[in-house]
């Protein structure tokens, strides 16, 4: 049967991530998902990574997933993409190599792009930790409110994000965290909060 462990990133849990690895290495785990903290629910009561932090973190999760035994993911974390590619290019690797890698495989998946969440009352939402209902399946039709529905639209178009990621060069394949936006600003579409990266402002 395949296992899948999750564990949460926060302040309180960081330091002890690598700990957590040798710790699975050793019970035939499938898939390692790090669900990087959105301060919604009990997770108000937790202290987020300080961003230069994750940074670091996710260098080192990216390092790891490339002897680990298992699957090493991410989520809530789309600038782990980023920084998994710049790693990647810098050690060498070509186009072709980067797109058989792990990280490849979520470019351009994000809250409400590529993901939607259907609650146990049935309210939709374009992810589990972005709480923006839009619809209900017993009366919506779920393809439709994914394809059709505004909210859902503008979360596909990586054009309408602002801030920092609406000019940002790897806003198709990162995107932010929209999730973490929201619970920020209260606007999904603004820029993640949690990311380091100062990309260059665009010339017209």
């Amino acid at each position: 049967m395949p296992l899948q462990v999750n564990t949460l990133v926060a302040e309180e849990t960081a330091s002890d991530i690598p700990a957590v690895y040798e710790l699975l290495k050793n019970y035939g785990v499938t898939r390692w998902s790090l669900f990087f903290l959105i301060s919604v629910g009990r997770g108000k009561v937790l202290q987020p990574l300080a961003p230069a932090e994750g940074e670091k973190l996710m260098a080192w999760i990216h390092q790891t997933s490339l002897a680990a035994p298992f699957i090493v993911a991410t989520t809530e974390a789309p600038s782990y993409r980023r920084v998994a590619l710049e790693l990647m290019r810098a050690d060498g690797m070509t186009g072709e190599q980067i797109k058989r890698s792990g990280a490849y495989r979520g470019f351009g998946i994000r809250d409400g792009h590529g993901i939607m969440f259907v609650s146990h009352t049935g309210d939709i939402c374009p992810a589990g930790f972005l709480p923006l209902v839009v619809g209900n399946v017993r009366h919506d039709q779920v393809a439709d409110v994914y394809r059709s529905a505004p909210v859902f639209q503008s979360l596909h178009d990586a054009g309408q994000f602002e801030g920092r990621c609406g000019f940002c060069e790897y806003s198709a394949l990162c995107g932010g965290s929209r999730a973490r936006a929201y619970e920020a600003t209260g606007n999904p579409l603004a820029s993640d909060p949690f990311c380091t990266y100062e990309p260059a402002p665009r010339t017209h």
